[in-house]
């Protein structure tokens, strides 16, 4: 079973002039790793609409970043920089913290929350 149940039809919902992505809140990689049910990855709360940059470069790295640090123990993250397609990028502390806190909100409407696992994740 999939986490992507929902995706396509979220997708739908848009109907403004820019070419956008459904996409996870909580990325099916974290979904997969901490063992959240297929029900609280699957629901509506965890969709969003956003360009395909932002989705498959900028919050994908944020999602790995933060993964990283739950499995070394960090506990303080900074900003980062990286390079993709010729141009330079950041990602501020506070971007990384603005996506924590979406996170936190899906996993409270989703049930996500319920799981230790991923309790422990958002909450470290």
């Amino acid at each position: 079973m999939s986490y992507r149940v929902h995706q396509k039809s979220h997708g739908q919902k848009y109907s403004g002039d820019f070419n956008t992505h459904s996409s996870h809140y909580i990325s099916d990689y974290e979904m997969g790793y901490f063992g959240v049910s297929h029900s609280a990855g699957n629901h509506p709360s965890n969709y969003r609409n956003c360009n395909a940059f932002t989705n498959q470069s900028y919050h994908n790295r944020i999602d790995n970043a933060l993964l990283a640090a739950h499995s070394s123990r960090a506990s303080n993250l900074g900003g980062f920089s990286y390079r993709t397609n010729g141009n330079d990028w950041y990602v501020s502390q506070q971007a990384m913290v603005d996506r924590v806190s979406q996170k936190i909100d899906v996993a409270k409407a989703s049930g996500a929350i319920d799981n230790p696992r991923m309790y422990n994740y958002l909450y470290k």
